[in-house]
């Protein structure tokens, strides 16, 4: 409190954080009937974000291979490191996006459409030559399909 006082902090120090007791005390007695998003048909679908984090989940592993190969002087991967690392970009908001239930779902579908279908397409050539870009390819493919749904 006195470091942020002393430096004309007085605004970080009020935004601090409520103390555990103060939280402790907040009443949950009515919280009980709370259900899933996806149950009450409000908020996220939880499907989508299956098939969306199934997809980070590929393209962090797909990255991480193209980093070594890459590393060691194998620039063949190039093209692919540089597909998904646009397609998590894309993906991590679209997922959040989908668990929110946000209306601005649809106009990201059709961006992820796109970054996971170049993902896919830069994935192609070493398919089945690549564990990590055969399920990265795949998992593209998967979200494709399901925002394709979702992008009309």
């Amino acid at each position: 409190r006195d470091f942020c006082l002393s430096r004309g902090l007085g605004d970080v120090y009020k935004r601090q954080a409520k103390p555990m007791e103060e939280l402790e005390k907040h009443d949950h007695a009515g919280h009980g009937d709370h259900k899933p998003a996806a149950d009450t048909g409000k908020g996220g679908d939880a499907a989508l974000v299956a098939i969306v984090a199934d997809c980070v989940a590929a393209g962090e592993s797909c990255l991480s291979h193209c980093i070594r190969l890459l590393a060691s002087g194998d620039t063949s991967m190039g093209e692919c490191a540089k597909a998904v690392t646009d397609m998590l970009a894309v993906c991590k908001a679209t997922q959040s996006l989908a668990a929110s239930g946000s209306k601005h779902l649809a106009s990201i579908a059709s961006v992820c459409v796109a970054a996971c279908s170049d993902c896919a397409s830069a994935c192609a050539p070493h398919d089945g030559h690549h564990a990590e870009c055969t399920a990265c390819k795949k998992a593209c493919d998967d979200t494709v399909a399901a925002m394709k749904k979702i992008a009309g």
